[in-house]
């Protein structure tokens, strides 16, 4: 199956911390997994389901307007950015560490406007993804 490349305006910043207002974005990659586990109390009855885990990550790239992407030029990464301590562990701004930078994102599944666009049952599962994705980014850029 083909699908066609998902792309939209937002605001966004670089590695450098320039904001971009309207930026041209696309998704580059775009992943969702989910484990579901079925148990039996006692071996008898029915199994209780329960999906333990469900992450939506992807990576992002963005050219400053659409016209430069028309243009020919290059798109820029986008990238999330933690700060961490020197275990990788994410601490708050006024305890040692350092900015990390990766070009992977994770959908904040818990947000409650992402718990409405998830429950949305006219749309596809592939397009209620890509439409998670859309919203957590132009959240970060609220943030």
């Amino acid at each position: 199956m083909q699908t066609q490349v998902r792309t939209f305006e937002a605001n966004v910043e670089d590695r450098d911390e320039w904001v971009f207002k309207g930026a041209f974005v696309a998704i580059h990659t775009a992943s969702e997994s989910s484990q579901t586990t079925f148990e039996s109390k006692d071996c008898t009855g029915n199994y209780t389901q329960e999906v333990s885990s469900h992450l939506i990550k992807y990576k992002a790239q963005f050219w400053k307007d659409k016209q430069t992407q028309l243009d020919g030029k290059p798109s820029r990464a986008l990238y999330s950015k933690t700060f961490v301590d020197s275990d990788g562990d994410e601490v708050a701004l006024d305890a040692e560490g350092v900015w990390e930078y990766n070009e992977i994102f994770t959908v904040d599944l818990e947000n409650e406007q992402a718990k409405r666009i998830s429950s949305n049952s006219g749309s596809s599962k592939e397009d209620t993804i890509f439409n998670l994705i859309e919203f957590d980014l132009k959240r970060r850029a609220e943030q």
